[in-house]
């Protein structure tokens, strides 16, 4: 069956979407929730830290924040709001996460610290996303060298798959 013209279109119509730009998949008040809710409740930091890692956030200073959190809990540090300023601010990071009034607002953004692993599993989902993007994007112009066979290009590709 010979395709028609409108078939002809859309499907060079769809292969043209591949390249749109879309909004990078991430949820900042799910980064903010969980960064909230381990300082409204420290003993949340283990689960979390099961979930999620720094590289995970979106946000840059999310990940600061974050790794500092953890640093603190790994080095049997107490974790609160007063702690976390000065390890900051020791680290020469606290201006650039936004000041103390940055930390204070993500601990008034969390209403309920049960949701903290909730929170952490839509961060770690949206990190996989970009991730899965990333490593896409990186097979697609891969596969455009002529120099490298299609298995070798394959086998690549399944590599950086799985070291998602």
């Amino acid at each position: 069956m010979a395709e028609t013209s409108s078939q002809a279109t859309k499907t060079s119509l769809s292969k043209l979407t591949i390249g749109v730009d879309r909004s990078t998949p991430c949820n900042l008040d799910a980064e903010r929730g969980v960064i909230g809710a381990i300082l409204l409740n420290p003993n949340l930091c283990d689960d979390v830290a099961t979930i999620v890692r720094p590289s995970d956030f979106y946000l840059d200073k999310h990940r600061r924040i974050f790794k500092a959190l953890l640093d603190m809990q790994s080095e049997s540090f107490g974790v609160d709001f007063t702690l976390l300023v000065e390890r900051l601010r020791e680290n020469n990071e606290l201006e650039e996460i936004g000041g103390e009034a940055y930390i204070a607002e993500l601990m008034q953004s969390v209403q309920v610290t049960a949701h903290a692993v909730y929170y952490a599993e839509i961060v770690a989902q949206n990190s996989l996303r970009r991730g899965l993007i990333d490593t896409c994007g990186s097979i697609m112009n891969d596969s455009y060298a002529p120099d490298v066979a299609a298995k070798e290009l394959l086998n690549r590709a399944e590599q950086m798959i799985f070291a998602l």
